[in-house]
């Protein structure tokens, strides 16, 4: 594999054929603009505004460059022969999108494209670049293909839409597209239980603790219509998961200042079964397969038990593990004052060092860490590289500013949605949204006064409170997206 790329790489970095008939049109330049829309791949968005071969418009058809990268997100073979110059197939399957991005934003260095100075060949069939009305163009040393029905119907049977809010869509792989939102789904439910675990999302249902009475956990519609108590148990860090809710049990008694919990339990969705799974006091729990994870309140790690309670084992014991969650069955954790993340295989082995950088909020998405940090007063959102080599500042704010700060990221559909502004009598707080390139930064709702905020596909839900009252409650927040 690392062979293939590097032959790649010298194919398009190297003088190629000086065939004659490839040199004739040489000279041919193509007018090129960068686009002002979205873009995704299987659902996964790419990042144009950093990506050091972006995407670019000829006579308002979009270019996708072939990079390895991109190619095996479209589920294509790149081959390269010195007598037939590049060949392009289409493969049964695609991979998941890879980007190496830069950390400042990437400008076009021309705005003219030329023609390939080889020839070209896709599914066997040599293209004349001269009958085409949309060209394959060559910029950077990078093939471009034209987004034209010839090529993503016609050769390479994908599904393309466009949409003036979302941007440019291409579905190559159905399979690939439903592993993403699959992806997202449990992104989702990982991002609720690290905002608090005060709700989690199954279906049609969502069950919380309202905190608007006795606590309680509960089960509701999921625009909140119809609400339907479970058990008066003080749930917290809730996991839905089959038919079957996994949660903790807040006490209110406190150890040293930290708050105890009452044991692990399970019960059905339909409020049957409940069952005591163990005794020990977790303040937080995250299932995953057949066993539940848990952080246990006196700071000797991460341990895991089974689903049935038949067995538990420590597998992190190690102190100071402020928080921790779960992405494509990697755990990852958060470790003394300067929050350092590593990350581990599921049975705790194979520890490393994600990134060594005091930020908060951390939520992954095709492997890249977005998170938030404070550098001199300012608080922005970043994405970073699992490595730590790349850190691309999103967006950023002066907390002392009207705008104030910045908490509770979730992700949805190539967006990051975020709590911004500042809890006092004459402010508020906000529900915002940019895109993971840093664009289209948008308020989608004033909330006044909440923190926690989860994601209910299509709706979200924060605690809401009011300054100077101890009262809470779990309320759903009506967003330009969605009309009241």
């Amino acid at each position: 594999m690392k062979l293939i790329k590097c032959i790649l790489s010298v194919v398009l970095t190297l003088p190629l054929l000086a065939q004659t008939s490839f040199a004739a049109s040489s000279d041919l330049r193509y007018g090129i603009t960068s686009p002002a829309f979205s873009v995704t791949v299987n659902r996964s968005p790419l990042d144009n505004v950093h990506n050091p071969y972006p995407l670019f418009l000829h006579e308002a058809i979009t270019y996708f460059p072939m990079t390895w990268n991109n190619a095996a997100a479209l589920g294509l073979e790149v081959h390269w022969d010195q007598n037939r110059g590049l060949e392009i197939s289409k493969l049964p399957a695609c991979q998941p999108l890879a980007q190496n991005l830069q950390s400042e934003p990437v400008q076009l260095t021309t705005m003219q494209a030329d023609l390939p100075p080889f020839p070209v060949a896709v599914n066997g069939k040599t293209i004349n670049n001269d009958a085409e009305p949309y060209p394959i163009l060559f910029l950077n040393n990078i093939v471009y293909f034209p987004m034209t029905w010839r090529f993503t119907n016609n050769e390479f049977n994908w599904k393309t839409a466009w949409d003036s809010s979302d941007g440019y869509s291409i579905e190559a792989c159905a399979e690939e597209t439903q592993a993403t939102v699959k992806k997202q789904e449990e992104l989702a439910a990982q991002r609720n239980l690290f905002m608090g675990g005060n709700l989690a999302w199954s279906g049609e249902w969502i069950f919380t603790n309202p905190y608007n009475r006795k606590p309680s956990l509960e089960k509701w519609s999921k625009d909140g219509a119809t609400q339907i108590k479970l058990t008066d148990d003080n749930a917290t860090s809730i996991n839905a998961k089959g038919d079957w809710l996994y949660y903790t049990v807040a006490t209110g008694n406190y150890t040293d200042g930290v708050l105890q919990y009452g044991g692990v339990y399970k019960i059905r969705q339909d409020g049957t079964e409940k069952t005591k799974l163990s005794p020990v006091s977790a303040s937080r729990i995250v299932v995953n397969q057949e066993w539940i994870y848990f952080l246990e309140t006196n700071d000797s790690g991460i341990s895991r038990v089974k689903t049935d309670g038949s067995s538990s084992e420590k597998i992190i014991p190690e102190n100071h593990i402020q928080t921790f969650f779960i992405t494509d069955n990697r755990l990852f954790y958060q470790q003394n004052e300067t929050a350092d993340l590593f990350q581990t295989d599921l049975t705790g082995s194979g520890k490393q060092q994600a990134d060594k950088t005091l930020f908060s909020n951390p939520l992954i998405v095709d492997d890249w860490i977005y998170h938030t940090k404070m550098i001199n007063y300012r608080v922005g959102i970043y994405k970073t590289s699992l490595d730590g080599s790349t850190s691309i500042q999103l967006y950023s704010v002066n907390v002392w500013d009207s705008n104030g700060s910045i908490n509770s990221l979730q992700y949805r559909d190539g967006w990051l949605y975020f709590l911004q502004g500042k809890i006092s009598r004459n402010s508020h707080i906000d529900l915002n949204k940019i895109r993971t390139d840093g664009t289209g930064y948008t308020k989608q709702a004033t909330i006044g006064y909440g923190e926690e905020l989860y994601n209910v596909d299509p709706f979200f839900y924060v605690k809401h409170f009011a300054p100077g009252s101890t009262d809470k409650n779990i309320t759903l927040v009506m967003t330009n997206d969605i009309a009241p």
